[in-house]
């Protein structure tokens, strides 16, 4: 075998030499590299391609030339199709594809075009007798009359060298739609082939590009069942548009207009940026930098302060826009507040709203508004806020919060819990908390409180050295009873009622009251979430984990998953043998593992999950091919 390629080798070579021989007569200039690597016994296989069907291609030329021309060879070395091609392929099923200029077609044996040249690219035909083309930037399957059999989606691309000496199969490599499954219904929606990105529904729609490119497309959007609401041939625009009521705003290159469903201008103006609100109302930037808010109907209410509009966030039904001396809150029937802040912080707790400024060593509460934008704290309160260090509990900066994700989550952990603590700046004073009626208190049975709780109740240690818990108002939750409480994440939590001893520990409710659990059950529990008590048997790869109901004390699942993540909305990532999932609160598979996917599920709230096929190793960039929505 390996005497046979020799041969095979130094017959190609030599055809190729009597070829060189007889048509090269200048000497090699320093320009024409690829002259001298083609009369290089070491590197001249590159300019003889293998024979197939009898003809060998060859790279021939003078050296004048930028570049050579492809020919072919027959096996006594003599040129049968002279030098003209600029790339070509060896023969299959009697067909070759060569590039005359910028466009390939397929020759004969005689160097004919059988097919005409107006392919960007080319691979050759199997034997049932089609090749795969590109033609128009989409890849096709064409007979061997050049007639395209089938145009394949946009998302379609030649990985390969295609049907490689006729074999059946060709690689091709295709970028996946999206898809959308809604955890609470079980229900999958598919989307069109060309549906190339989604992103999250606006006013009830879904905003979904739909692929005219290889890597571009056009935006629309889609209803319920997956069908086109509004073409994305009507708004024309490769930005992703904004939704709002019966208004979408779309963006050229540089500016913003508005259209109705049907693509008709509703406006004349043009605008740098544009924001949404839920009232149906926008916020635009005007040319010159300013802001003006308008109606769902594009007419001017108001112009917005430029230094306190620099930073735009949803806060519920309202629009806060931030700048650095203040703050100007725009409401859902388009009512203005303006609030004077020095390097305003925004907060978000249990639906209020809270604007801190930063003027000194720590930041200062300003007011708490609540969702009709009236301020909570009397004035009274403010100056006495003054003497502590602020700590709000349950609150995340509003920059966090996603228009319609995330927000009830933050919303639940923060109910039931005082607004804030107040650590006194005086030593000598105790530790308060801010009430969820507005008012500082305090009691002296109090040592210190954890700050770190982001459920209630909030735990308390007292002074002889006991735990407990308090409510909103600073009232008893839970008697100081316990030697050490674990903090809550909903329900129920972990209590000892001795200090250092395991044995102890009990679940107890947010009431303080003592659950009757089975020891087992108890020396299995690892974790509580959503009232279910996360148990584990054995160690290592051999430990599997299992789900017992703590309210109605039964089994939901016997061990049996590798992993199991909290629950959030009543769901939670697991997997088994199978796979990556979803459980739901009784151990069923909400959505179950598929061997096909390899992507660890990701919780977006309302129920929904992404999950995206990119882990594996230098795939990272390429994440958008393999990305669906639950």
């Amino acid at each position: 075998m390996i005497c046979s390629e020799t041969l095979k080798h130094l017959r190609n070579f030599s055809a190729l030499a009597i070829v060189l021989n007889a048509t090269f007569s200048l000497p090699a200039h320093a320009d024409d590299a690829w002259l001298r690597a083609c009369s290089n016994a070491k590197t001249a296989e590159k300019c003889q391609l293998p024979f197939q069907q009898g003809l060998s291609p060859v790279l021939m030329g003078a050296s004048r030339d930028a570049q050579g021309l492809w020919g072919y060879v027959d096996l006594t070395g003599h040129m049968v199709i002279e030098p003209q091609f600029r790339e070509v392929s060896g023969f299959s099923n009697d067909i070759a594809a060569a590039k005359k200029d910028d466009l390939f077609g397929y020759i004969d044996k005689k160097g004919h075009w059988v097919i005409e040249p107006r392919f960007t690219r080319a691979t050759d035909f199997n034997a049932a007798g089609t090749a795969l083309v590109v033609i128009d930037n989409r890849l096709a399957l064409i007979d061997r009359k050049g007639a395209v059999i089938q145009t394949l989606p946009f998302g379609a691309s030649l990985d390969s060298e295609g049907f490689v000496k006729g074999q059946a199969l060709a690689s091709v490599q295709a970028q996946v739609s999206p898809a959308l499954w809604n955890a609470q219904t079980g229900k999958s929606l598919a989307l069109p082939d060309d549906v190339m990105a989604l992103q999250e529904p606006q006013s009830g729609l879904v905003p979904a590009q739909k692929r005219d490119t290889a890597d571009s497309g056009y935006w629309g959007y889609l209803n319920d069942n997956g069908e086109w609401a509004v073409d994305p041939m009507v708004l024309k625009t490769r930005n992703e548009p904004v939704l709002n009521g019966e208004v979408i705003a779309v963006k050229d290159k540089t500016d913003w207009t508005f259209l109705d469903k049907q693509g008709v201008a509703l406006s004349k103006e043009k605008y740098k940026a544009v924001h949404a609100l839920k009232s149906g109302s926008w916020l635009v930037t005007t040319d010159n930098g300013g802001h003006l808010l308008l109606s769902s109907t594009l007419e001017k209410v108001q112009d917005i302060a430029a230094d306190q509009a620099e930073d735009l966030q949803d806060w519920g039904d309202w629009l806060v826009a931030k700048g650095g001396k203040g703050v100007t809150l725009i409401g859902p029937q388009n009512q203005i507040v303006n609030v004077k802040a020095t390097k305003p912080q925004l907060l978000m707790q249990n639906g209020n709203l809270w604007v801190l400024q930063n003027e000194g060593k720590s930041p200062q509460v300003v007011q708490i508004y609540n969702s009709n934008g009236v301020g909570l704290l009397a004035d009274s309160v403010l100056n006495a806020l003054r003497e502590f260090e602020v700590q709000p509990l349950g609150a995340q900066e509003l920059s966090s919060q996603k228009s319609g994700n995330g927000s009830a989550g933050q919303n639940a952990q923060a109910q039931g819990l005082p607004w804030a603590l107040l650590e006194p700046n005086d030593a000598k004073k105790s530790v308060a908390i801010l009430t969820s009626q507005g008012e500082v208190y305090s009691d002296p049975q109090w040592a210190s409180v954890d700050g770190d709780i982001r459920h209630a109740p909030l735990l308390v240690k007292t002074e002889n050295h006991k735990m407990g818990a308090i409510d909103a108002d600073g009232k008893w939750a839970i008697q100081p009873t316990f030697a050490q409480i674990t903090p809550f994440s909903g329900d129920y939590s972990w209590a000892t009622t001795e200090d250092n001893k395991p044995e102890s520990k009990r679940i107890i409710d947010n009431h303080g009251n003592v659950v009757d659990a089975p020891d087992n059950i108890l020396q299995s529990g690892q974790r509580i979430s959503s009232g279910v008590l996360l148990t584990a048997e054995g160690e290592g790869k051999d430990r599997r984990w299992g789900l017992w109901d703590i309210q109605s004390k039964s089994v939901l699942a016997a061990p049996q998953f590798f992993e199991v993540d909290d629950f959030k909305a009543g769901y939670a990532v697991a997997r088994a043998d199978g796979g990556w999932g979803v459980i739901n609160r009784t151990g069923q598979w909400a959505i179950a593992p598929d061997e096909d996917r390899s992507g660890k599920p990701q919780y977006i709230g309302d129920a929904m999950f992404s999950i995206s096929d990119d882990d594996q190793p230098n795939d990272a960039a390429n994440a958008q091919h393999h990305f669906s929505l639950f």
